[in-house]
C-alpha cells in the first residue's frame, strides 16, 4: 500500500510540474533548469535501489561476485588501461562532447541544466556570460558531474567516466560470455569488441556514445534473464535500465519501445495458448 501512495503522489507532482509548465514559457525554462538534475537523480537512485534488490533476490552478495568473477575484472583492468595508454584522448566531437562538459560543470556547481556557452574568469571565479537549454540528455553529464564532485572539475574528467564505463562493460561482456562457455572464450570475446574500432576512440572521448553502448548491453540483457525467469525485481531493474538508456541518446528510446512492445506481444501470444 506505502509504494502505491508513494507512486500516486509522485504522479500528482508530476502532473503539476507539466501543468505549471504550460502557463509561461519562462516558467516552463525554470521548472527544466532547476528541476531535471533531482529527476535524473531520481532515476539513478531508482536504477541503483532495483539492481540491489535483485541481487539480494538472486542471493548475490558483492565480494562473492568479485571473488567469483576475480578473472574477469583483472583482464577488464588490464585492458582498459591499455586503450587508455595506446589510444589518444580528446574531444572528437566539439558540438557534442564540449556541450556535454559545459552540462555536466552546471551539474555540479549549480545543479542546473544549462549548457554555458560563455563566460568570464575574475576574482578566481567563473562567472557565466551567455547560456542556453541543453540539446543533449543528461544521464552521462550526470555520471561526470559525480566525477567532478569527488575530484573537483576537470576537463579530463570526461575521459575518466568513459574509461570507467569501459572496465564496467568489459567485466559485464566477460561475465556474461564466461557463463555459456569457459575463461578463454570469454577473453577472446574482449579482444573482439576492442577491435571494432570505435570502441577504443568511443572509450577516448567526451562523449555518451560508450555509455549508451553499456547500457544498451545492460538493458537487452536483463530483458533476456527476465523472459527466461520473470520475476518482480527482474521486471524492476530491467525497465529502470531502458529508462537509463532512454535517458542517455534521444534514438535509444525506440529501442525501449520495440523491447517493451515486444515482450507485450510474448505475453499475449502465451497466455491465448
Amino acid at each position: 500500500m506505502k509504494n502505491y501512495i508513494i507512486g500516486f503522489l509522485s504522479l500528482i507532482l508530476f502532473a503539476l510540474m507539466i501543468g505549471a509548465s504550460f502557463t509561461a514559457k519562462d516558467r516552463m525554462i525554470f521548472i527544466f533548469d532547476h528541476f531535471s538534475y533531482y529527476i535524473i537523480l531520481i532515476l539513478v537512485l531508482l536504477w541503483l535501489i532495483s539492481a540491489v534488490r535483485l541481487f539480494n533476490s538472486l542471493k548475490f552478495h558483492i565480494f562473492d561476485v568479485l571473488s567469483k568473477n576475480n578473472i574477469a575484472f583483472i583482464s577488464a583492468l588490464v585492458l582498459a588501461l591499455m586503450v587508455f595508454f595506446t589510444v589518444k584522448t580528446c574531444f572528437r566531437t566539439l558540438s557534442d562532447e564540449t556541450n556535454l562538459l559545459s552540462l555536466s560543470n552546471s551539474m555540479f556547481a549549480k545543479k542546473e541544466v544549462r549548457n554555458v556557452t560563455a563566460g568570464t574568469y575574475y576574482y578566481d571565479n567563473f562567472h557565466e556570460v551567455k547560456k542556453v537549454i541543453p540539446r543533449r540528455q543528461f544521464v552521462y553529464p550526470f555520471f561526470t558531474s559525480i566525477l567532478h564532485t569527488i575530484v573537483g572539475f576537470r576537463p579530463t574528467n570526461s575521459y575518466l567516466a568513459n574509461y570507467i564505463i569501459l572496465f564496467f562493460f568489459l567485466a559485464g561482456i566477460f561475465i556474461l560470455i564466461k557463463r555459456y562457455t569457459d575463461d578463454l572464450s570469454a577473453i577472446s570475446a574482449l579482444f573482439l569488441v576492442l577491435s571494432q574500432p570505435v570502441i577504443p576512440l568511443y572509450a577516448a572521448s567526451g562523449g555518451f556514445d560508450l555509455i549508451n553502448a553499456f547500457f544498451f548491453y545492460l538493458a537487452f540483457i536483463a530483458l533476456l534473464f527476465f523472459m527466461k525467469e520473470p520475476s518482480k525485481e527482474k521486471f524492476a531493474f530491467m525497465w529502470a535500465t531502458f529508462l537509463m538508456l532512454s535517458n542517455i541518446r534521444y534514438e535509444s528510446i525506440v529501442s525501449f519501445i520495440i523491447a517493451i512492445s515486444g515482450l507485450i506481444l510474448l505475453l499475449i501470444i502465451k497466455h491465448m495458448r
